[in-house]
């Protein structure tokens, strides 16, 4: 017995090659097997005419995919602004400012990665500005954000493991930071270290000398009252070894951890709680694909660079895809920014016609 069935899909929003996603062509392999009938549906009930037609230009340079022409149903114009900024921080304040001065909108902030997300997260805690992240790991979670707190950690309890990954994240070898197990305390294992460096390694002699001296100094001003100064002092000597954004990242955390009350253990268990408002949060921190099947009043895409879209894990008319499909999650307002410091700006946003 026949039965009528219907299969929607659109080929521009074609994300997960990587996971066998079917694309313009499998859905093209269905039409023929089936000897289905085809029905395009090219009316846009979301966008303003104007996002519309941006991203309608910029889909356009992918050769294989469907013939529709893009229309919107909504006649009122939409707000888009496209910014050059001068680095990631500088990216992180225009989005929290941008989103302080429009309550009662929702946002979402798009990344091609969670780790391009971790400053815009940083700054918005920083502004107590409630958001939530679409499936991604908080900041405190993240590298440079649990080694931070692993680091402090270990100031005050003494414990290696915060400490260990620390120095690992400074550049110190694994075999150096694996001696012995046996010796628990950081003292005890800074010490040990200390015994085996090289004499030739000037550097990993200074990072060990450096945080012995440190943790020393770090524990006498917390004994002291002075907790707030002990967490800019450890994250100062930890940021040094690092590359500079993810050193900016760690100051921009430190400041959070400082500005809170209580002994350095209350303050560090207290972080999982500062976005308690998180369910009801009119901002979404979200990747281009976590993205697809939502939409929002405003969208703001950061790191759009050329050496994040496309970027070179994939293809670059999925790349191309995935661009479209930020573009088109907004209502309203789209923003979107590159960083001079990471690189030129995409060239997808030539193809969409914003420059």
């Amino acid at each position: 017995m026949g039965i009528e069935c219907t299969i929607v899909g659109d080929d521009d929003q074609s994300l997960y090659s990587f996971r066998n996603a079917l694309g313009y062509e499998g859905m093209q392999r269905v039409t023929q097997q089936l000897v289905s009938q085809e029905i395009t549906l090219p009316v846009n009930y979301r966008c303003a005419p104007n996002i519309l037609g941006y991203a309608a230009s910029l889909i356009a340079h992918n050769k294989v995919r469907a013939s529709k022409a893009i229309q919107a149903s909504r006649s009122t114009i939409g707000s888009i602004k496209v910014h050059r900024v001068a680095d990631r921080l500088d990216e992180a304040d225009r989005v929290a400012k941008a989103i302080k001065s429009s309550p009662g909108q929702t946002w979402a902030v798009l990344a091609r990665t969670n780790s391009l997300l971790e400053h815009v997260e940083a700054e918005l805690m920083a502004k107590s500005i409630p958001y939530r992240l679409s499936g991604g790991k908080s900041i405190w979670d993240g590298m440079a954000g649990s080694a931070l707190v692993g680091l402090l950690k270990s100031v005050h309890s003494d414990n290696w493991t915060g400490m260990a990954n620390a120095l690992s994240m400074c550049g110190i070898k694994p075999d150096l930071l694996n001696l012995d197990h046996s010796h628990k305390s950081c003292d005890q294992m800074l010490e040990k270290i200390r015994e085996h460096i090289p004499e030739n390694d000037v550097r990993a002699s200074k990072i060990i000398n450096g945080v012995r001296r440190g943790c020393a100094d770090w524990r006498r001003q917390i004994a002291d009252g002075n907790t707030s100064l002990a967490i800019y002092a450890a994250t100062n000597w930890f940021s040094q070894y690092l590359k500079s954004d993810r050193g900016n990242l760690l100051k921009k955390l430190a400041n959070i951890i400082a500005k809170l009350n209580g002994s350095l253990a209350q303050r560090l268990n207290t972080l999982t709680r500062l976005n308690s408002d998180a369910a009801a949060a009119e901002v979404v921190l979200s990747t281009l694909h976590g993205s697809k099947g939502l939409e929002f009043d405003c969208i703001w895409i950061i790191g759009a660079e050329d050496s994040n879209l496309p970027h070179p894990d994939s293809t670059e008319a999925e790349e191309r895809r995935l661009f479209y499909v930020g573009m088109t999650r907004a209502r309203n307002r789209l923003e979107i920014s590159s960083s001079l410091e990471d690189g030129p700006e995409s060239r997808f946003m030539m193809e969409a016609e914003l420059l």
